[in-house]
C-alpha cells in the first residue's frame, strides 16, 4: 500500500523543469507565429501594391521606362552637342548653379529691368566672360535647331545612387548662351538673341523623357533663364515675324510635355528598383550629396526596413502617379484638398534622395513652370499681333485663331490667363499659388522684386531699349 501511494501520489506532480521550458518555450512560439504574420502581411501588401501599379500604369518598371525612351539619331541630338561645346569651354569658367548666384555679373543682370540696358562696366564684363568662352559658343548655338536630346545613362544597380554627370555638364552652356542672348539683344539684333534663346530652352529639352527626377527636375530650371533672356531680348527691341513664330512653336511643344507624370514614373521606377536591391542583399547605404560634391550623411537601410515601407511607399507613389496624368488646373485643385505626403516608415534620407519630400511641392514647382511657358507663349502671340497690327490687342480672344489655337488656362485656378494695359505696354499674368489676382502687380517688373505671380511683360516698342526696325 505504501508503494502504491507513492505511485499515485509522484503522476500527480510535474517536474520542475517542464514549467520553466514551457515559459520559455510558449513566448518564442507566440514571437515566431508573430513574426511569421507580419512577414505575410508584408508580403501580401507588396503583392497588392505592385498589382495596382501594374493595372493602374503598365509598363512603369525601370528597365520598361528606359526601353520606351526615343532614339534619337546623332546628328539631331541636342544632348551630344551640348557635351561637345562642354569640352569647348575654358577651365575654371565657374558658371552659377541653377537657382543660385555665383558672379557679380549674374547677380546685376537678375536684379535689372528687362527694359533697362546694361552700363559700361556690366557690358565689358558680359564681353570678356564671352571671350573667354568663344570657342565654344558657336557649337552651344546649333543647339537652337536641335530640341530633342537623350543622354547615355548608364545605370547602378540600385538606381538611385548612378551618377548623372551630364546634368552638370549643362551648366556651363546654359550660362554661355545667356550671357550671349543678353549681347544680341544689346547690340539690337533680336533675331540673333531668340536664336541663343532657343538654344537655352533646348538644354532643358536635351533631357528628354529620362527615366530619373534629377534632369527633368534641372528641366524646369534651366526654363527661367530662356524666358527671361526672351523677355529681356524684346524689351530691347523688335524682332521678325518668322523669328517669333519659330520661338512661340517650341515654347507650345514645351508647354505640352508632361513632365511632372515622367518625373513621378521616373522616381517611383527608381524607388522600387532600389528598395528591390536592399531587400534582396544588395549593398544599402545612402545619403545626401552637398553641392561641393562631398557626402553629408549616410544612412544604412536593411532588409527589414527596405520591406517594411516598400508596400505604402509605392501605394505612395501610385497615388502621385494618378494625380500627375491629370491636367495642371486638375492637379492643383485636388492637392488644394488632398496633400499627400510619403509615409512615416520610410527612411528620411530615402525620400530626401529619391526626391519625394513632398509630392505638392515637387507638383507646385511644375505648375509655375507650365504657368511661365503659357504666358510666355501667349506674349510672343500678342507682340505678333501689334507687329501685323500696329497696336496691341485689347482681349486675348484677338489672338485667336491666328495666333493662337485658343487661349492657355491659369494652372492655378483654371481660368484663361489674365491680359492687362499698362502704361508703356502690356502684361501677361496668372494668379499665382496663392490664387489671388493682383492685377500683375506682384510679377517681377522692378529690380529685385519676387516672381510671386507669374507672368510676362511687353513694351510699347518706343520704350524699348533699342530703336525700332533693327531686325
Amino acid at each position: 500500500m505504501i508503494e502504491s501511494d507513492t505511485i499515485v501520489t509522484s503522476s500527480k506532480r510535474r517536474p520542475r523543469w517542464i514549467w520553466g521550458s514551457a515559459l520559455i518555450v510558449a513566448p518564442v512560439l507566440l514571437l515566431g507565429f508573430a513574426w511569421w504574420g507580419y512577414k505575410w502581411r508584408l508580403e501580401r501588401e507588396y503583392r497588392a501594391a505592385i498589382e495596382e501599379a501594374d493595372r493602374l500604369d503598365p509598363g512603369w518598371r525601370l528597365a520598361d521606362l528606359e526601353a520606351a525612351r526615343a532614339e534619337i539619331p546623332d546628328a539631331e541630338n541636342a544632348a551630344l552637342q551640348i557635351l561637345a561645346a562642354g569640352r569647348l569651354m575654358p577651365a575654371g569658367w565657374n558658371p552659377p548653379s541653377p537657382g543660385t548666384i555665383s558672379t557679380k555679373l549674374e547677380d546685376e543682370l537678375d536684379h535689372l529691368l528687362p527694359i533697362k540696358p546694361l552700363d559700361e562696366s556690366q557690358l565689358k564684363e558680359l564681353h570678356a566672360e564671352l571671350g573667354k568662352a568663344s570657342l565654344a559658343l558657336p557649337t552651344a548655338r546649333k543647339v537652337a535647331a536641335m530640341p530633342r536630346g537623350r543622354y547615355v545613362i548608364l545605370w547602378s544597380p540600385d538606381a538611385i545612387m548612378t551618377p548623372l554627370l551630364h546634368v552638370d555638364q549643362a551648366h556651363p552652356v546654359t550660362r554661355l548662351l545667356r550671357l550671349d542672348a543678353i549681347r544680341w539683344a544689346e547690340e539690337g539684333n533680336i533675331d540673333e538673341a531668340l536664336v541663343s534663346c532657343r538654344a537655352l530652352l533646348n538644354i532643358g529639352r536635351s533631357f528628354g523623357d529620362e527615366s530619373t527626377l534629377v534632369p527633368l527636375w534641372r528641366r524646369t530650371l534651366f526654363l527661367k533663364p530662356a524666358v527671361r533672356s526672351l523677355e529681356r531680348a524684346l524689351a530691347q527691341g523688335l524682332a521678325s515675324e518668322s523669328a517669333l513664330a519659330e520661338i512661340q512653336r517650341l515654347l507650345a511643344e514645351e508647354a505640352d510635355q508632361p513632365l511632372l507624370l515622367i518625373v513621378v514614373r521616373a522616381e517611383r521606377a527608381m524607388v522600387h528598383q532600389f528598395l528591390d536591391f536592399v531587400e534582396a542583399g544588395g549593398s544599402s547605404s545612402i545619403g545626401l550629396v552637398s553641392r561641393t560634391g562631398s557626402r553629408e550623411m549616410d544612412e544604412f537601410l536593411d532588409r527589414g526596413k527596405a520591406r517594411g515601407c516598400h508596400a505604402a511607399y509605392l501605394r505612395y507613389l501610385n497615388q502621385c502617379v494618378e494625380i500627375a496624368k491629370l491636367p495642371p488646373e486638375q492637379q492643383v485643385e485636388r492637392l488644394r484638398h488632398f496633400d499627400l505626403r510619403p509615409p512615416d516608415n520610410v527612411p528620411r534620407l530615402l525620400a530626401a534622395t529619391a526626391g519625394s519630400v513632398g509630392f505638392k511641392q515637387l507638383a507646385g514647382s511644375f505648375h509655375a513652370g507650365t504657368a511661365f511657358l503659357r504666358c510666355a507663349i501667349v506674349a510672343i502671340a500678342v507682340e505678333r499681333y501689334r507687329l501685323a497690327n500696329g497696336h496691341w490687342p485689347n482681349h486675348l480672344d484677338e489672338l485667336v485663331p491666328r495666333y493662337l489655337n485658343s487661349v492657355p488656362t491659369d494652372p492655378f485656378d483654371g481660368q484663361p490667363l489674365r491680359y492687362r494695359r499698362t502704361k508703356d505696354g502690356v502684361i501677361i499674368y496668372t494668379v499665382g499659388e496663392d490664387q489671388k489676382d493682383d492685377g500683375g502687380q506682384r510679377v517681377r517688373v522692378q529690380a529685385g522684386r519676387p516672381d510671386t505671380d507669374v507672368g510676362f511683360q511687353l513694351w510699347d516698342p518706343e520704350r524699348r531699349g533699342q530703336t525700332a526696325g533693327k531686325h
